[in-house]
C-alpha cells in the first residue's frame, strides 16, 4: 500500500467502527478522515430555504390549463397563421408564448390525427404532416 492511500474497514471489523469511517494510512500510521457532508439542506428549524445571498430559489411555473377562450383563439390563429407560432402566440395573447404554442400544437396535432380529422388548410400550406415542421 503507499502512502497517504484511502480504504475502507474490512467487512469483519464493523462492528468496531462505524461504517461510514474511513481511514487513511500515512507513515504506518492510522487516522480517521471526516465524514462526507450530504449536499442537501435540512432545515430543521421551519426557517424558509435560501441561497447564498439570502434570497429564495427559484421555483417551477405552475402548469395551468387552457382556458375556452384561449383554446379558440389558438384554433383561430392556426386558420390564419398556420405553423408561424410565434404570430399565433401574439394572437392568443394571455401569457402564451411561442414555446407554449407550439407544446400546444404537438399534443392538438397528435389529437387530430387520432381522431382522423384532417389539419387547417393554412397548417397544411407548409406540409401535410401532423408534426411540427410540416
Amino acid at each position: 500500500m503507499t502512502a497517504a492511500s484511502a480504504v475502507a474497514e474490512p467487512a469483519d471489523d464493523i462492528d468496531s467502527k462505524s461504517e461510514s469511517t474511513i481511514t487513511a494510512e500515512t507513515n504506518g500510521q492510522t487516522e480517521a478522515l471526516p465524514k462526507k457532508k450530504s449536499r442537501k439542506r435540512k432545515l430543521s428549524d421551519g426557517s424558509k430555504n435560501t441561497d447564498k445571498n439570502g434570497s429564495e430559489p427559484p421555483t417551477k411555473k405552475k402548469k395551468r390549463g387552457w382556458t375556452e377562450e384561449e383554446e379558440a383563439l389558438y384554433r383561430e390563429g392556426l386558420q390564419l397563421y398556420g405553423r408561424d407560432y410565434a404570430k399565433v402566440a401574439k394572437h392568443v395573447g394571455h401569457d402564451r408564448n411561442t414555446a407554449a404554442i407550439r407544446s400546444h400544437s404537438q399534443i392538438y396535432f397528435l389529437k387530430l390525427l387520432a381522431q382522423g380529422t384532417p389539419l387547417p388548410p393554412k397548417v397544411l400550406e407548409s406540409g401535410n404532416g401532423y408534426t411540427l415542421g410540416g
